[in-house]
């Protein structure tokens, strides 16, 4: 059998969970998944000093609303990103891996988490959205891997190649 239909019947089989979102606690990839005008501001996604995780999860109105606002504003894409979710459902789940204590860590899909918190803050439903999920193991180094394989779709910024870089020397890797 072809190996390309040996790794889809394995993805087919792989069983997807629906997790609270406000679960994900962390991201493992290196790479910040905003728009470079929210980045000029300093924002990043569960990183650094202004989380914008934080303000769409955030038990304050006030708050879900400045991400709602910052999102229309500065993440046009994300905001077109959340209306297709909207009108079709999620159509590819995200990866995560457990965290221990009820938490996950993110290992891709971080626009498709956003934009379903966008949608969640912008029509202010009272239940915290479930998002599906397949739970995938490994080591970090493994999973630092298929993160950043994951995006390599978009040019990485040098500075988004430097943590990659600086993580998964921290987890072993050699420079070779």
């Amino acid at each position: 059998m072809p190996e390309e239909t040996i790794e889809s019947r394995k993805l087919s089989q792989k069983k997807v969970y629906e997790i609270p979102i406000r679960r994900i606690t962390s991201n493992t990839n290196p790479r910040n998944p905003l728009s470079a005008s929210l980045q000029s501001q300093g924002w990043d996604c569960m990183t650094g000093d202004k989380k914008i995780w934080n303000l769409a999860t955030s038990d304050d109105a006030t708050e879900r609303a400045m991400y709602v606002k910052l999102i229309q504003d500065f993440d046009p894409e994300l905001a077109s990103l959340a209306a297709t979710i909207l009108s079709q459902g999620l159509l590819e789940p995200i990866e995560v891996r457990e965290g221990g204590t009820g938490t996950f860590t993110l290992v891709f899909g971080a626009r498709r988490c956003l934009a379903v918190l966008f949608n969640w803050c912008l029509i202010g439903k009272p239940r915290e959205p479930l998002i599906e999920a397949f739970l995938v193991k490994g080591n970090s180094t493994q999973i630092l891997h298929r993160a950043v394989i994951e995006n390599i779709r978009k040019p990485q910024s040098v500075i988004d190649e430097a943590k990659a870089i600086r993580m998964a020397l921290n987890n072993g890797e050699t420079e070779t």
